[in-house]
């Protein structure tokens, strides 16, 4: 016989297969589209990402095979926020050039995923992968409760062109890669798989990166010198208190009033 557990997350999925089945009902999604959508779609015939057909104009005509789309934890804790931000004011003292590498800590998260999400079709799999996510963590056999304290501490990076806070080796950060096992196993059951398999989860909160300045390099500045962040490679960051789940674009507009990715959807860990 199914658990009562089990029952109601089948009856969760069959709820939201059916809102999605149903284009009149606007109440499936947590966050709606916003009007800046529109000014996407307006630039497709300059060669940006059609959501309709997932195509790009490429040589050959080729659709990208690049992801559009990640599953995002949130990282909002004030007290990371502050202290990330005092990182950031700390390295830009030691060299005020590295200013267009740092990443905005409106948009602090950590990634459990990416995607290539092409068209209407493409997201409302992902929509429904997400709601198995849920049932999933949810509603599993040991009955996990939420949030997940997740404690950051110190600064590493990869290959000294990104920087980034490190999670520290706890309860949290072992349930953070069970998440994650979980988010590409739902995925993968709706036909969603991560571009590069090979890449191996390894959770970060990304404070600064090259790849998004590339005038950099123009300057010859091709590493992060860690006499930037000597002053802060044992800083203690906080602990996050993990409780959502999204999915959100790489290349959507950003919200106007929080600064954050474009979240196509959210499902609160908290609800069962």
């Amino acid at each position: 016989m199914r658990s009562t557990c089990t029952l109601r997350a089948l009856s969760v999925i069959r709820s939201k297969m059916a809102d999605h089945l149903n284009p009149s009902d606007n109440g499936a999604s947590h966050f709606s589209r916003t009007g800046s959508e529109a000014s996407v779609d307006a630039s497709l015939s300059s060669g940006a990402t059609n959501r309709n057909t997932g195509k790009r104009a490429a040589a050959g005509g080729k659709p990208s095979h690049q992801p559009n789309y990640f599953i995002a934890v949130p990282v909002s804790n004030p007290g990371i926020h502050e202290a990330a931000s005092t990182v950031h004011q700390g390295i830009l003292e030691k060299n005020a050039a590295l200013q267009p590498a740092m990443v905005s800590i409106a948009k602090s998260h950590i990634t459990l995923m990416v995607l290539r999400l092409d068209g209407d079709e493409d997201i409302a799999k992902a929509r429904l992968a997400l709601d198995a996510c849920h049932a999933k963590l949810t509603c599993a056999p040991d009955k996990p409760t939420w949030p997940v304290a997740v404690p950051f501490r110190g600064l590493s990076h990869f290959n000294h062109s990104v920087l980034y806070i490190d999670p520290v080796e706890s309860d949290g950060l072992t349930r953070l890669h069970h998440m994650a096992g979980i988010v590409e196993s739902c995925f993968a059951d709706h036909g969603l798989h991560t571009p590069d398999a090979r890449n191996k989860f390894t959770p970060h909160l990304t404070l600064m990166k090259l790849s998004k300045a590339p005038e950099l390099r123009r300057k010859n500045i091709k590493r992060i010198h860690t006499e930037v962040y000597e002053a802060f490679r044992e800083h203690d960051f906080g602990v996050e208190h993990i409780s959502r789940l999204q999915l959100c674009s790489m290349t959507l507009p950003q919200d106007a009033k929080t600064g954050y990715y474009f979240c196509e959807k959210e499902v609160d860990l908290l609800l069962s």
